[in-house]
């Protein structure tokens, strides 16, 4: 946010010939306004975050991403993801209209509890 880590900046003096006049000024990184508040925000989202699920299926993350331009071969403008968070197992989709988002989600979600059995 504006300057180098306070590690970096050691490093930087160890290497340099007085690049730095003092250590003081190293460790002024730790007064930054900004450096404190992203600090604050990182550890409460740290403390929010939920815990990874553990078994296939527990939770799927899905994004649609377009209209890609240039439309492939076959029309397709849009790209739907679905990832396992659990196995990491990724499934495309590829769709004409974002009117078939939701069809392919039943179908998605059926042919994978489907799997789920064998």
């Amino acid at each position: 946010m504006g300057h180098i880590s306070r590690y970096k900046l050691e490093k930087l003096k160890s290497n340099a010939i007085n690049v730095l006049t003092s250590r003081d000024e190293i460790l002024n990184t730790n007064k930054c306004d900004t450096c404190i508040c992203i600090k604050l925000l990182n550890n409460k989202r740290s403390k929010l975050a939920t815990p990874k699920p553990k078994f296939f299926l527990d939770k799927i993350a899905s994004d649609l991403c377009g209209p890609i331009s240039p439309n492939t071969y076959n029309s397709y403008r849009y790209i739907l993801l679905a990832v396992d968070l659990a196995t990491r197992y990724l499934e495309i989709r590829l769709l004409r209209s974002k009117d078939k988002v939701y069809p392919n989600i039943v179908e998605l979600k059926n042919s994978l509890e489907g799997e789920l059995n064998n």
